[in-house]
């Protein structure tokens, strides 16, 4: 169960004995704590650490992937405003697919892009049957 005391114990997942292990359990850990913090609303802290999970590893798509939703999901709560997540939305969903286009998550997010931002019905339908295809079994598609 994540609560406010979850992020704390993202951090032990940082102490690692192996450089390679260390870079893989800060990555990870960072995805988490972006996850975590974000699930308890503390906006800015789940952004940092996605972005410090993209500094680890800026190869790996899931991280833009992940970064893009959050801010998808604060303009349709307009936490932020539309222009402002515009500028982060797009560009991490297309940096995601750029790096890995048979991802099921950046599918997911282009459709909810396309639906939430662009209002391209054809197209959002497309990219949530390519995500479902691609991942059947994930909760999110």
């Amino acid at each position: 169960m994540i609560n406010k005391e979850s992020p704390v114990q993202v951090l032990k997942l940082m102490n690692a004995t192996s450089t390679k292990t260390k870079k893989l359990n800060k990555y990870s850990a960072n995805r988490c704590l972006g996850y975590a913090y974000f699930i308890t609303e503390d906006w800015d802290k789940s952004i940092r650490y996605f972005n410090k999970a993209i500094e680890l590893d800026p190869e790996f798509a899931p991280a833009y992937a992940a970064l893009g939703g959050r801010w998808a999901f604060l303009k349709q709560m307009n936490i932020v405003t539309t222009d402002e997540a515009n500028l982060h939305f797009g560009p991490n969903i297309e940096k995601a697919k750029k790096l890995d286009s048979t991802l099921a998550e950046v599918h997911y997010w282009e459709a909810i892009k396309f639906g939430w931002t662009d209002y391209n019905w054809e197209a959002c339908e497309k990219s949530f049957k390519t995500s479902i295809r691609l991942n059947p079994n994930s909760s999110d598609t």
